[in-house]
């Protein structure tokens, strides 16, 4: 993920060439007496109109999937959480290698899969993962209060399952190309319309200048959302060290 400055620095060099190049332009579609053109306003008007609805929308679709999988993170947390203390229920010989498991999983969270993840990496394979199941697996149930948790636990390592992909398939970018296309180009076609109106020269170049700078902060926006775990942006694992913090120092008091 580039940084802010970077896309600022290649964002200015491109608004640079083509103000230049509208300048040039200017001489041979506008004549030199050239005051005002409705037309012009009208087609500035409306693809401004159009540009930015498809502008914002993109924003707030990919804030919204930024905001979902930073909950989906945390629901993943709660979800193990869940199953440790279900494991509760069981003899320490069952509950002690699972509680280990767990505590695995979260550490390879955190040393294996988030340094991939931050990389743009999708980690659709993990021992540890494999391992937690496993040892859900080895519970055996001998009574009925045993039966109901073990229940629970399947169901909230489901949940896990769902969560775990949903982060990983987040890795990757999800806006088509296309829009991208769009969305680049639809601002060059604003800037050049700016610079086409009859005005001061320092004005036109500022409100130009004004335009770029708005425009590549959406799309450092945009693309730091759909990369979320990249960039200045990028979520961070603080959340899984606390839980695993905690869960060392439960495992650390023994089994009961």
């Amino acid at each position: 993920m580039l940084k802010m400055w970077i896309w600022i620095v290649v964002f200015m060099i491109a608004f640079a060439l083509t103000v230049w190049g509208t300048r040039r332009l200017r001489s041979f579609i506008l004549p030199k007496n050239h005051t005002q053109n409705e037309f012009l306003r009208i087609a500035h008007q409306f693809l401004g109109l159009i540009y930015g609805v498809v502008l914002a929308f993109m924003i707030v679709f990919s804030w919204q999937n930024y905001t979902t999988l930073n909950k989906n993170v945390d629901l993943e947390i709660t979800s193990l959480t869940d199953v440790w203390y279900d494991s509760e229920a069981f003899p320490c010989k069952y509950q002690v290698p699972f509680q280990a498991a767990v505590i695995d999983y979260l550490r390879s969270i955190q040393q294996y899969e988030w340094p991939l993840m931050a990389k743009g990496i999708s980690p659709h394979s993990n021992p540890a993962y494999t391992h937690l199941w496993e040892s859900a697996n080895r519970l055996k149930v001998k009574t009925d209060n045993q039966r109901a948790f073990l229940t629970s636990m399947v169901t909230e390592l489901n949940n896990v399952n769902s969560y775990r992909m949903n982060r990983i398939f987040a890795v990757k970018g999800s806006i088509p190309c296309i829009l991208w296309i769009f969305l680049i180009s639809g601002a060059f076609c604003m800037i050049i319309l700016t610079e086409l109106y009859n005005a001061n020269t320092k004005l036109r170049t500022l409100l130009s200048s004004i335009q770029a700078l708005i425009l590549v902060f959406a799309f450092y926006l945009i693309a730091n959302f759909q990369h979320p775990f990249q960039g200045s942006l990028g979520l961070k694992n603080d959340c899984y060290k606390n839980v695993f913090e905690t869960l060392i120092n439960l495992q650390d008091q023994g089994c009961e």
